[in-house]
């Protein structure tokens, strides 16, 4: 089982504990102590599940955008699971030290609570929107709408659930109980769709396993240079796909000119991006000797692993970028997507390339910076793009 699934179930265990644990009938049947337990492991499934899922975006967390994004997320979600623990424990104890005990609720410590609303916000920011609704189409277009969603009843729950010191009173009770339920139930959701989309098909024998492609750390020249838009590369382009196009026959389900050299009129660097879309990204021997054949390098990164990247020459400097993606994928439309909505709104592109411009200027051979740099524009351009070629 995958690193992802596992993640997934890890989840699901916690949230069913916090989705059962609140309600009146679960602690009548098996106790305050047993409900008190019911939180606590509850709470480990979740550190467990966060922990897990830090490592996952690990290997995302250089990348800009949604993979930074994502390792902001997991690393703060962490963080609130661990408050979370301490709460629980708290409730426990005073469960099994205290006969008189007898409350159903727990209170999500506030800096937990707020941890969680961060990253909520963090990974919802960073998901496909159109305004601030989700934009529909891609598989799970859903889950950071309703993963915030549940961290927002968690936070309601902080609140509500508040222990007045002076009396030990509870200020809500119901609403307490409730929304943690109503939290753990979108949580819940979001595991259950991650264990579903999770699973892998079989791999070719003949495929090994993947492992980070060294070129990746130098995957652009580290000198940029930003050439105006030269009316040639669409054509060179299309030479090009119609070569790989050739070489992978059937196999190549859709193929595109993407990138800034794919927007009349913009501004780029001199390489020439294209993407493929393939019927299933883990049959790679329907594609990765194929295209080494015509002379690009494969890189494939573990953190992405239903998006791979070839380039051609295998030397720097280069000319081509080419993108494999499963078809029908959000990443097949996310590239797309921004290529046809700069077309469509040549102020858009003019802003990009006079962002692309002035870093240029500020980090002529800092490639890192220049990626930092335009991340938080690429991130709200993409959003924007997504929307609008779903709506």
């Amino acid at each position: 089982m995958t690193r992802e699934r596992w993640m997934a179930l890890l989840f699901a265990i916690g949230s069913l504990c916090f989705l059962v644990g609140p309600f009146p009938g679960y602690a009548k049947l098996v106790g305050a102590e047993a409900d008190a337990i019911t939180f606590f492991v509850g709470s480990i499934f979740f550190t467990a599940g966060g922990a897990l899922q830090v490592w996952v975006s690990y290997g995302e967390r250089r990348h800009p955008g949604a993979g930074r994004a994502a390792w902001w997320a997991a690393v703060i979600q962490s963080a609130g699971t661990i408050f979370f623990n301490a709460t629980t424990y708290r409730a426990l104890h005073s469960s099994l030290s205290n006969a008189d005990y007898d409350r159903v609720v727990w209170r999500p410590d506030a800096f937990g609570s707020i941890c969680f609303l961060v990253s909520g916000f963090i990974a919802y920011r960073a998901s496909p929107r159109h305004g601030w609704l989700p934009a529909r189409g891609a598989r799970g277009w859903w889950i950071p709408a309703i993963n915030l969603l549940g961290c927002v009843f968690f936070g309601v729950s902080a609140v509500a659930g508040y222990v007045v010191p002076s009396r030990g009173s509870v200020l809500d009770l119901a609403a307490a109980n409730w929304n943690t339920s109503l939290g753990a139930a979108c949580f819940l959701a979001c595991a259950l769709a991650g264990l579903r989309g999770g699973h892998t098909r079989a791999r070719s024998r003949t495929v090994a396993p993947m492992q980070r492609h060294p070129s990746l750390d130098e995957r652009f020249d580290p000198t940029i240079r930003i050439v105006d838009h030269d009316p040639e590369w669409p054509r060179l382009a299309r030479a090009e796909l119609d070569r790989v196009a050739a070489a992978l026959g059937d196999a190549a389900v859709r193929l595109e000119h993407v990138g800034s050299t794919s927007v009349p009129g913009l501004g780029a660097k001199p390489i020439i991006d294209m993407q493929v879309s393939v019927v299933d990204i883990e049959r790679h021997e329907d594609y990765v000797g194929p295209l080494e054949e015509l002379g690009y390098l494969f890189a494939p990164d573990p953190a992405f692993p239903d998006y791979h990247y070839f380039a051609r020459p295998h030397a720097r400097p280069r000319t081509h970028h080419l993108h494999v993606c499963e078809h029908g994928s959000h990443q097949e439309l996310r590239h797309v997507a921004v290529r046809d909505y700069l077309c469509a709104h040549p102020d858009e592109a003019a802003r990009y390339e006079a962002l692309k411009r002035e870093l240029v200027r500020r980090h002529p051979e800092d490639r890192l910076a220049y990626v930092a740099g335009k991340d938080g524009f690429m991130v709200e351009l993409e959003a924007r793009a997504v929307a609008w070629a779903t709506s």
